[in-house]
C-alpha cells in the first residue's frame, strides 16, 4: 500500500473486515449457544415445545457467531438462553429475538 501521505505510522494497527469467501445457505448461530462437551460441541433446539440436544460440527467463528457445518438444518430453532440448565425433553417456551 502506498503511504505517500504518511498516514501509516510504524507500529500502527487497524481492524479490518475481510470476507474470504461467501458460503451459500450457511447456518450461523450465536456463539453463546454452543455447549462444549467431551464428545465435541452441542446446541439445544426447540422441537415440539421441548428442548432437544443436537451435536454439531463447527467451522469459522467470529466474535458473535459460529458457522455450523453439520448437525443443524435451515429453519431449526436454536435455544440461546438458559442453555446450561437445559436437558433433553425439558419443556421450553420460545421467545423470538433479533
Amino acid at each position: 500500500a502506498s503511504n505517500s501521505n504518511g498516514d501509516l505510522l510504524p507500529g500502527s494497527f487497524a481492524k479490518i473486515d475481510l470476507p474470504l469467501s461467501n458460503i451459500n445457505d450457511a447456518i450461523l448461530i450465536p456463539t453463546e449457544s454452543i455447549v462444549p462437551v467431551l464428545q465435541g460441541k452441542k446446541v439445544y433446539v426447540s422441537s415440539k415445545g421441548k428442548a432437544k440436544e443436537v451435536m454439531v460440527e463447527t467451522g469459522t467463528r467470529t466474535e458473535k457467531s459460529v458457522l455450523i457445518l453439520s448437525g443443524l438444518s435451515i429453519g431449526d430453532t436454536v435455544l440461546t438462553t438458559g442453555i446450561m440448565s437445559l436437558k433433553n425433553d425439558l419443556p421450553v417456551k420460545v421467545k423470538v429475538t433479533n
